[in-house]
């Protein structure tokens, strides 16, 4: 569904999401950010529960414990735990912060998401550089008889994720599925796949 979102600034709020703790079994994987037009982005997030949780996105404020409600809404993941929501109503070349958590907004929120950053298009006349960070063949082969103890990292994502940039392009492969194919390409296998991957070291690099 579509956001709430008011432009720049959002209506100040009362908001500490640094002070609630970051669930990793509860959301393992990184929300990604994506499709960014000069007025609009699309959010995907995966839910281990696959339950209905709260998406915000903020803007800092310089006073502490507040920022700027951008937009806020429910999302509910499919039956296996994803969704693909957009946020409307940004403007063109606008850094907001975003996670998904899990409870109630008035209630408080008992847990959330990696805490991530996204910035929309710039204006169709705007004359500025922008930094492109590129990335391709990361490596790693997911053997479905002998899964990683651990998800997949990679020192590359680890320097990258200490550097500035606008956006990020992974230009592939991001997984190597070829012994999931081989041992009969299940369904629940290649999604099981792809957490040992997206639930490690690009967790680094998409969160920005």
């Amino acid at each position: 569904g579509d956001g709430d979102g008011d432009g720049d600034g959002g209506a100040p709020v009362e908001f500490d999401p640094d002070g609630i703790i970051e669930d990793t079994t509860l959301f393992p994987r990184t929300p990604m950010a994506g499709e960014m037009t000069k007025n609009r982005v699309m959010i995907a997030l995966y839910v281990s529960d696959a339950s209905e949780k709260v998406l915000r996105v903020w803007r800092p404020s310089t006073t502490p414990g507040e920022v700027f409600l951008v937009a806020e809404q429910t999302v509910t993941p499919d039956g296996n735990g994803f969704a693909k929501v957009w946020v409307d109503g940004r403007s063109s070349g606008t850094w907001s912060t975003y996670a998904a958590f899990d409870g109630d907004p008035d209630a408080g929120f008992s847990a959330r998401s990696l805490i991530c950053q996204v910035r929309t298009a710039l204006a169709d006349d705007a004359l500025e550089p922008i930094t492109v960070a590129l990335a391709a063949c990361n490596g790693g082969y997911y053997d479905p008889n002998n899964p990683p103890s651990t998800p997949y990292t990679w020192s590359t994502m680890s320097v990258l994720a200490n550097q500035y940039y606008d956006i990020f392009l992974h230009l592939g492969d991001q997984a190597y599925m070829d012994t999931v194919f081989s041992n009969g390409g299940a369904y629940e296998t290649y999604l099981e796949a792809w957490g040992a991957f997206h639930g490690g070291g690009y967790r680094q690099v998409f969160s920005k």
